[in-house]
Order: C-alpha cells, then structure tokens, then sequence
C-alpha cells in the first residue's frame, strides 16, 4: 500500500503561504514515484511536496543502494566512493582540527559510522546519533561504534555539551530544520561550531540535469538549499556563517549518478562534473555540495 503523503502548505523558513511548483522529480532508487518540488515566492526556499510523513518515510530508505546506510560497493559509483571517502575523511578532520583540535564531538546522522571512528581515532570524545535502527547496528558491528536514535540525544551527549556537531549531507533529510538546528545549538558549548554540509541547486551539474539531477534525491532529500536560504535558516536558529567550504568531488559522484538514472555513461558524467567545478571556481562560486561552518550568534 502506497504512504500517505503531506501537502505542503506554507514555507517552514518564513511562513510564506505562495509556493510556486518548479517541476517533478522521479525516485530512482526505491518507489519509481514522482515527487513535486516548489520554490517558496518570499524566501526562495525549494522543498520536496507533497512528501512522506517522518512515520513512513523510512520506506523510501530500504535499498541495498543507499551507500550512506548500506555501505555497498556494487558497481563503479559506489566503487569511485568509497575510495574518495578516505581522501573526504581527512579533509573532514582538517576543516574540524582548525576550529578545534580535541574535544567532544557530535555526528547527527551517522550512517554506519565511518566518520564517527576516523575521528575517534585521532583523539576526539564521539557521540552519534541515527534514525535508521539497521543502520545503527551495522555500525556496531562493522565500526565499533554505538549510535542513538534522535528521541535519545540527551543520552548521547551524557550531560555535557559538544566542541563540535556535524552534519554531512543530513539536514536536507530532516522534516524540520529549524527547530532542530535550535535544538543542537542547545547542545553547543558557547564557542562551539556546527559544520552542515548540503548539496546546492545553483550549482552548474543542477543546472545540466534539472529535474534529472541525483541530488535532488526525492523524497528522501525534504529541502533543497542555496547560499541565501541557508544562510536565513542559520540565523533563525541562532547561527552566523563563519565559513563556506566547496566539497569539490560532490560534483562527479553526483554527476556520474545523474548519468546513470538517465542511461548515460560514466565519461558524460566526469565532463559535467568537471564543467561544474569550473564554472564554480571562475565565475559563480556555486559548487555542487558546499560545507557551512557555523557559530552560535553572541548576544
């Protein structure tokens, strides 16, 4: 039987009631459904509606293809991530070192907790949390690593705050930005720093594929962000962008996916990924993914 689905209605960043239909957007990893996306008039903000309910959107997730939960390496895609992920991970660890170099640490949305033991092993106190109950026993018994569900997040932390609260590719998943970003502000020591990392639909491999372009990820991706959007999400919950970041191979992996749902060919894909990279460092500075690195606004 199909999911219900909720009709969204007004804008979740500025209450806006004007939502402009943009185009549909095929699940090519679960259902084969279509899903709408529509641009809020006021703010600018694209979501996925009508979308699942966060009781039944776990349906969407049950494919040995989602890597970030099943961690296959089936075909060259995937094959081509897991390699670069050792590479991403460092740079992870860098970008976080230079903000701060120990101290208490919080992934939310962990996956199988990859992330999550690179960091323990270079000294970091870790925390996790992740929806997905497989998913948070395949990273205990492939990583070592105890993850909670987000009704436990009191429990992760322990009763004391975090240094650092991550979030890699994980908040264009959730039903309610806002008032969980306030929630984990809530959660950071005052000169702490939450680090979000989103794909962004300004991007020139969205502009290539449109409606077709992986990382629109319907109806698992709810939200669709830009620099404007994100940087209004941040301050309503209590946050300045200190810092915004390129993720650089986003643009082939997602590429390549593109090519893929299409019919097209790997080489296709390694070309726009590359025109995207261009584009975004000599004229737009708009890259495929980018990382934001936040701070708690001082009163």
């Amino acid at each position: 039987m199909k999911p219900e689905l909720e009709i969204i209605t007004k804008c979740p960043l500025c209450a806006a009631p004007e939502l402009t239909p943009i185009f549909n957007c095929t699940d090519n990893l679960v259902s084969h459904e279509q899903f709408g996306l529509v641009d809020c008039n006021s703010c600018g903000l694209r979501l996925t509606s009508p979308r699942p309910s966060p009781i039944n959107i776990g349906t969407y997730y049950q494919s040995e293809d989602y890597v970030s939960h099943s961690g296959t390496s089936r075909g060259f895609v995937h094959t081509l991530y897991h390699y670069v992920r050792s590479y991403t991970l460092y740079q992870k660890f860098q970008l976080i070192r230079h903000y701060h170099k120990n101290g208490n640490l919080l992934d939310y949305g962990a996956g199988s907790g990859e992330f999550l033991a690179s960091m323990k092993r270079r000294g970091y106190s870790i925390s996790g949390i992740e929806p997905d109950a497989q998913t948070r026993k395949r990273a205990l018994e492939k990583n070592g690593i105890e993850l909670f569900a987000p009704s436990s997040i009191d429990e992760a932390s322990n009763d004391k705050t975090f240094n650092v609260i991550t979030m890699w590719h994980v908040l264009e998943h959730v039903h309610d930005p806002k008032t969980l970003l306030i929630k984990l502000r809530n959660q950071l020591n005052k000169s702490g720093t939450l680090i979000i990392a989103v794909p962004n639909y300004y991007s020139k491999d969205a502009t290539i594929y449109g409606s077709e372009w992986a990382a629109y990820d319907v109806p698992r991706h709810l939200f669709h962000f830009t620099q404007k959007t994100m940087t209004k999400l941040a301050r309503l919950s209590g946050f300045e962008i200190q810092k915004v970041v390129p993720m650089y191979f986003d643009a082939y992996y997602v590429s390549m996916l593109s090519e893929k749902n299409k019919g097209g060919g790997i080489i296709r894909g390694v070309k726009s990924g590359l025109r995207s990279n261009l584009s975004a460092r000599f004229k737009t500075g708009e890259y495929s993914s980018l990382i934001y690195v936040l701070q708690r606004i001082k009163p």
